[in-house]
């Protein structure tokens, strides 16, 4: 099976040291007939080391995600909509979600830092552009988190089927757009790519 991700995140990705964090939504939304988990709780380090975790965590469902570049570390998503089991320091919530909930395909995050007054005007310029938009081939979802902890970071995902699919987004008027909206933020985003190494108690 395999799945790719493409995480936008501004951590220090050589890091030995491992790094966790929650993604969580004030309470259960649904799209459609597809629902949204309330909490997605991931963990970053080596791939050992949360290997030791899905040991001693039989009962909760994982998703283990293999870096494309050799030095980075390994992910462990828990997707049990359970507690978080990792000692995190990150919280996001979601604060907009368009499309489906799926597990299969290529995922692009955006991290940004915003003042409150930039938030106001960045979120309504991005969400009020998608919401308008029909749907790119082979986009799955878009979705906006915002931390808990530390308001002004806002994480933006897309879930697309393919890579390519990503890449003739990227090539797009739309994404033009967007783009200039991050212009004048002066968003600086750093890149990852991520495969799917196993799926651990998931159904279907």
């Amino acid at each position: 099976m395999s799945t790719s991700f493409l995480i936008i995140l501004p951590f220090a990705f050589a890091s030995r040291i491992p790094f966790f964090w929650t993604i969580l939504s004030d309470e259960l939304k649904k799209i459609g007939d597809v629902s949204l988990l309330n909490r997605i709780n991931t963990a970053l380090g080596a791939e050992y080391f949360l290997k030791s975790i899905v040991r001693n965590n039989s009962s909760r469902s994982f998703i283990m995600l293999s870096p494309i570049v050799k030095y980075n570390n390994s992910y462990l998503l828990d997707i049990s909509d359970d507690n978080s089991i990792f000692y995190s320091g990150l919280d996001f919530r979601v604060r907009y979600h368009v499309g489906a909930d799926s597990w299969q395909g290529f995922y692009h995050f955006k991290y940004i830092t915003l003042s409150d007054e930039e938030s106001k005007v960045y979120l309504a310029q991005v969400q009020s552009f998608i919401s308008k938009q029909k749907n790119p081939d082979g986009m799955v979802a878009y979705y906006t988190l915002q931390s808990l902890s530390k308001g002004y970071n806002y994480v933006f995902l897309t879930i697309w089927k393919q890579q390519s699919d990503f890449a003739n987004w990227r090539k797009s008027s739309d994404y033009e757009q967007l783009k200039y909206y991050e212009s004048e933020f002066q968003v600086t985003p750093v890149d990852a790519l991520y495969t799917v190494n196993e799926f651990i108690n998931i159904k279907g």
